[in-house]
């Protein structure tokens, strides 16, 4: 769950970032066109203002012109005039996407600055010829209304002009503003969506070293359970060996006693029964085995566990006829260790049973010699284990 949190925080995060920058990427354009048209508002500001200061000046010259006589300013005049009609061009460039401003120049500003130029050309044609004054007069009268009609409907121009300019500033400012409300709010937005993602993974990295933090104590706790349940295993298979020796020592000890005096009492009869019927009959099982390998004793219990009788087994079957096939080597290798060293403590082995069955036994042996230390044969015990090879509750409570 934690996981998924954090994954969510991280994808709103990564997509508030896209949304934030795409619309700064409109806004920056936008911004960007508005800056343009502002430009171009204040260049055809600058044009009309500059088409009216060369008219004023061209105004001056002609009346200097005429006035004095001088050809010099006759050389000035033509050139404000030539420039006057290229001021005019260039405003009428500027304001081609504008169909209100196109029209106003080339209705209304278009014809005046013709019929100045006309006056214009007249007045360069007429050149170095006197002027009377009468001529002055007409022309001077004719040359002020057409430039005063000329400048009203400029600052027709330019006032239009300027209020697109207000107007687009006030537009411009506005989406800055609004430009700047949103990055800010994204920023303050992608700072608390990660602030709460470095939450959630700071508070899952702590439930994590909790948890191994348990893991361990619970783990080490175990250790030391079956540390305890092995020694204690081991104690009782010790007791209960020790318990089996003297049993078996005993019924040795009776049986060789019964063989020479079988027949002198009856109850020494009595009691050599007792003591195979608790041999034949013991909660575990016992077998002994010649040098070879050979089964020259075992008692009932552990033929009653692998389902054989005693003619079947007792001087004809090899232990490992009853051994797991998979055991034989370690079979043979534990045998030669118990020949050199007359025992073997808590080997586990797996016997299989007449009908294929298995099942896990603990093995405890010591080795019988002669007199001359010859060895004679085996006496094993075996303990049945549970499946989980731990002793069955008949071999517990010995």
């Amino acid at each position: 769950m934690k996981t998924n949190r954090v994954a969510n925080l991280l994808v709103a995060s990564i997509l508030l970032a896209l949304v934030s920058a795409v619309v700064k990427y409109i806004n920056v354009s936008e911004k960007k066109q508005y800056m343009a048209l502002i430009n171009r508002a204040y260049e055809i500001i600058r044009h009309s203002t500059e088409l009216e200061f060369l008219l004023t000046d061209a105004e001056n010259c002609e009346r200097a012109f005429l006035l004095k006589g001088d050809t010099s300013d006759l050389t000035t005049y033509r050139h404000e005039v030539a420039f006057v009609q290229h001021t005019y061009d260039t405003l009428l460039r500027l304001v081609s996407d504008n169909a209100s401003e196109t029209a106003l120049l080339q209705t209304h500003i278009k014809p005046h600055i013709e019929r100045f130029t006309s006056l214009s050309a007249k007045l360069i044609y007429e050149g170095s010829q006197s002027v009377s004054s009468e001529t002055f007069n007409l022309r001077d009268d004719t040359t002020r209304n057409e430039l005063k009609s000329l400048k009203a409907e400029l600052q027709g121009l330019v006032n239009e002009e300027d209020a697109l300019l207000k107007s687009r500033a006030a537009s411009l400012k506005q989406i800055t503003t609004i430009n700047d409300i949103f990055h800010y709010s994204s920023f303050a937005m992608i700072c608390i969506i990660s602030g709460l993602a470095l939450k959630a993974l700071l508070d899952k990295e702590k439930k994590n070293q909790e948890l191994l933090a348990s893991l361990h104590d619970a783990n080490k706790h175990l250790e030391e359970n079956v540390q305890e349940r092995t020694l204690e295993l081991e104690r009782k298979s010790n007791l209960a060996e020790k318990l089996n020796r003297d049993l078996q020592d005993n019924f040795e000890e009776l049986q060789s006693f019964y063989e020479t005096l079988h027949n002198s009492s009856k109850k020494a009869e009595d009691t050599l029964r007792e003591m195979r019927d608790l041999y034949e009959n013991a909660p575990t099982g016992y077998h002994s085995l010649d040098a070879s390998g050979l089964i020259v004793r075992m008692n009932q219990t552990e033929l009653n566990w692998l389902g054989y009788t005693h003619d079947e087994v007792v001087g004809k079957m090899h232990i490992t006829s009853v051994l797991a096939p998979e055991e034989h080597s370690e079979y043979r290798e534990n045998f030669a260790s118990f020949l050199r060293q007359g025992y073997v403590r808590n080997l586990r082995h797996t016997f299989v049973r007449k009908d294929g069955s298995r099942l896990k036994i603990l093995l405890n042996a010591t080795a019988i010699y002669d007199n001359r230390g010859k060895y004679v044969m085996s006496r094993g015990v075996s303990y049945l284990l549970n499946n989980t090879s731990e002793l069955t509750e008949p071999d517990k409570h010995l």
